[in-house]
C-alpha cells in the first residue's frame, strides 16, 4: 500500500513541477515577445498592481 502511495505522490510530484515550468516559461516567452517587439517592459509597481488586479478578478472581488 505504501509503495502505491509513494507512486502516486511521484507522479502528482512530476505533474506540479512541469507545470510550473510551463508557467515560467510562458512567462519568459511573453515578456522576450515585449522586449523584442520594442514594447516598454513594466516595471515592478505596474506588475504588482495588475497581480492584484488579477487576484481580483479570479475571487471576484469588486474594485473600488
Amino acid at each position: 500500500m505504501m509503495e502505491i502511495i509513494l507512486i502516486l505522490f511521484v507522479i502528482i510530484t512530476l505533474v506540479c513541477a512541469g507545470k510550473w515550468i510551463s508557467y515560467k516559461i510562458g512567462n519568459l516567452t511573453i515578456l522576450l515577445y515585449m522586449a523584442e517587439s520594442g514594447i516598454e517592459l513594466p516595471d515592478s509597481t505596474a506588475i504588482k498592481k495588475y497581480r492584484e488586479k488579477v487576484i481580483k478578478k479570479l475571487l471576484r472581488i469588486k474594485e473600488d
